[in-house]
């Protein structure tokens, strides 16, 4: 299974940096793999939850089937005469391990689960983010090296070198040392460096921080992120909310959408999927659901502020029409 993650990864360059893009990559799976909660027949038993996420986020689709009476989920492939919506008919499937080697129709003998509307799975989102965030950690470790350098030294003869490389390993272990020869202060050249390390620093934290947080806004997550240095109002740290929602939700109705599926070919599955109540994105629902609330429950006092105010000033009306009457 993991080689879905290696093998989906394109990072080309030097060893270290395909291993962090992987290995960013393996920890965004693991945070995904929270995201939702099945339950229904046989899940926890045939179909393990993880690897049902695992294969169909890293794949984009797997299938579930029936195997004497107990429902399997498994990775396949795709095929079968498109139908009119120029989509597979067939999902293929080969399980050495159950000796399962079919090609089963689709709808009526199994049922496809797409991670989203498109089946694309979250590779590709994952690496490219993974690619970059890799890239700028390695730039940051660079910087970081050479913000130890504050000026390079030069030695015109072997000995001075020596010396010179004595006084500063004496230097790192914390050691002082005395120069006592006028040679060696002849000999040794030092050019400063004003290599502007700690604004690049800055900058390159920052960069790492927009990726991440951009990254995890588009898995529904609200990592706020703000190029002000300064303390900023509730509504610039709120006003990305808006864009969380899209691909998370396609996933969860895909979700849904299959589980009605599997329910209406296997009557005795009673399958269902909902957010992770435990985990970052149920509870980001439930917020969503109390700001809902807030806002309907102020709109309704609002309303009935307006109606109160309106029989006040009927009831004040109606007295003075009285009173004219009266006279």
């Amino acid at each position: 299974m993991i080689n879905y993650l290696i093998n989906s990864i394109q990072s080309k360059g030097k060893k270290e940096k395909e291993d962090l893009a992987n290995e960013y990559v393996r920890y965004d799976i693991d945070r995904l793999l929270t995201m939702f909660k099945w339950s229904g027949k046989d899940i926890g038993d045939t179909v393990e939850q993880k690897f049902l996420e695992l294969i169909t986020m890293s794949k984009g689709c797997g299938a579930l089937t029936e195997i004497d009476k107990h429902l399997y989920f498994m990775d396949g492939g795709l095929g079968g005469e498109p139908n009119h919506n120029y989509m597979p008919t067939l999902f293929i499937f080969a399980n050495p391990a159950l000796d399962f080697n079919k090609s089963l129709k689709i709808g009526e003998e199994c049922e496809v689960l797409y991670n989203d509307g498109l089946g694309i799975g979250v590779l590709p989102l994952l690496s490219r983010y993974a690619n970059a965030m890799s890239e700028n950690y390695i730039t940051l470790k660079i910087a970081d090296i050479w913000a130890r350098v504050t000026a390079l030294i030069s030695a015109s003869d072997d000995e001075t070198k020596a010396s010179a490389e004595q006084f500063i390993e004496k230097l790192v272990k914390g050691e002082l040392s005395v120069i006592g020869e006028d040679e060696f202060f002849e000999g040794l050249k030092a050019q400063p460096i004003h290599n502007g390390a700690n604004s690049e620093l800055t900058n390159i934290i920052e960069v790492q921080q927009y990726l991440k947080a951009s990254k995890y806004n588009e898995l529904g997550l609200n990592a706020n992120f703000n190029m002000k240095r300064e303390a900023i109002m509730g509504d610039e740290a709120s006003m990305n909310n808006d864009i969380l929602s899209p691909l998370v939700d396609n996933m969860l109705e895909e979700r849904k959408a299959f589980c009605e599926r599997v329910n209406k070919l296997y009557p005795d599955a009673n399958w269902s999927v909902e957010f992770n109540p435990n985990g970052a994105w149920g509870q980001r629902e439930r917020i969503e659901e109390a700001e809902a609330k807030m806002i309907e429950e102020a709109a309704k006092e609002e309303g009935d502020e307006n109606d109160n105010d309106k029989q006040d000033q009927k009831s004040t009306d109606t007295k003075q029409i009285d009173d004219t009457i009266g006279d």
